[in-house]
């Protein structure tokens, strides 16, 4: 999933008419965006950085979810701070889906601050009315969706293991190295390193293919994102985002367990989340 940029502020211009301002602040803080009404005047509570009240702006079709804030970024050295931060933009997000069934997230950061003439409120509904027809398109496209990361990682030493059970070849090298004399071991030796490492990669490129198959089958979008290695057992060879409508949840899972169920590999399904790879 995307990682939220810590100095990122986005600010909107100014509006090209005057609406009436709403509450006190300088700067609004925006979480999200959400298919809220008109009429709807919503106040989540304390729920945001620092204990912060999030609370709905609404611009026809569509709101804001901010809190009010001074106009810089949040920004520090303490990494815990840092950390509860974020996660509290999370915890924004999914109560959010729970409530609307359908968020736009936005980056953390993202800060609507006061022009010379407008209001930060002022800035961010002009800005949710040149957006309207968009942002409600978005929003109406990912009602029910929610987002899983995928990962599969295998064992090398197992997989090893297996292309050396299954491939002749190998074998064949094994005996040739154990039955000549130094330096044609060490030639046998050489190529049968070479070998192994290419069994191994066709293995690992066949295990993405099957994985990202089954999981687009099921999803209305799959990123594919980057591999990293766990630990000093185990190689990713799998890592996606995949957006997934609620009711075809089970088929990610049963796809989970099937891969899980392998020898040598090992799978982690996180979620349900917010739509973050997929704003």
């Amino acid at each position: 999933m995307s990682d939220p940029a810590r100095d990122e502020v986005r600010r909107v211009g100014p509006a090209s008419t005057r609406v009436q301002s709403f509450s006190g602040g300088s700067a609004r803080f925006v979480y999200g965006i959400v298919p809220a009404d008109a009429d709807e005047a919503v106040d989540l509570g304390d729920v945001g950085l620092d204990g912060s009240r999030v609370y709905v702006i609404v611009r026809r079709r569509i709101g804001a979810l901010v809190h009010d804030c001074p106009a810089e970024p949040y920004d520090s050295g303490d990494d815990a701070a840092i950390a509860q931060w974020v996660l509290a933009h999370h915890r924004v997000m999914q109560l959010a889906m729970a409530r609307w069934r359908s968020v736009l997230p936005m980056t953390f950061n993202t800060i609507v601050a006061p022009s010379v003439e407008k209001t930060a409120d002022e800035n961010l509904l002009a800005w949710l009315e040149a957006e309207h027809d968009r942002l409600r398109e978005r929003l109406d496209h990912l009602e029910g969706k929610v987002e899983y990361g995928l990962q599969v990682s295998y064992a090398p030493a197992v997989i090893l293991r297996q292309v050396a059970e299954d491939v002749p070849e190998v074998r064949r090298l094994e005996e040739e190295a154990k039955a000549t004399t130094s330096g044609l071991a060490y030639l046998y030796r050489q190529e049968l390193d070479h070998l192994l490492r290419r069994e191994t990669e066709q293995r690992v490129r066949e295990l993405f293919t099957a994985v990202y198959e089954r999981a687009r089958s099921c999803a209305d979008r799959v990123n594919v994102e980057k591999v990293k290695n766990d630990t000093s057992d185990l190689r990713m060879a799998v890592n996606l985002s995949c957006l997934v409508a609620l009711e075809r949840y089970p088929e990610l899972k049963a796809l989970a367990d099937e891969v899980a169920g392998d020898e040598g590999h090992t799978v982690r399904l996180v979620g349900p989340l917010p739509p973050y790879s997929f704003c």
